[in-house]
């Protein structure tokens, strides 16, 4: 998922094919970040959040989402 944030928390934009990754809260930030989180069914997402300068000269948080399903497979295997 890629998703616009502006400095209220509110959506501005998003492009998803999966409509699950809207039940994650928006989250502006002025800064780089990285993490993931796992949901209650354990599965293991990876989000990062970057400011950027928006059409209108405002500051905004570009947040891109992933399902980590290669990284979980990979563990089973090696488990």
């Amino acid at each position: 998922m890629v998703r616009i944030i502006n400095q209220n928390d509110e959506t501005v934009t998003t492009i998803t094919r999966e409509q699950r990754f809207l039940q994650f809260p928006t989250r502006y930030t002025n800064q780089y970040e990285a993490n993931t989180q796992m949901t209650d069914e354990d599965e293991r997402f990876a989000f990062v959040y970057t400011p950027i300068v928006w059409e209108d000269g405002t500051i905004v948080t570009l947040e891109v989402s992933e399902r980590l399903v290669g990284m979980e497979e990979n563990m089973a295997l090696l488990g």
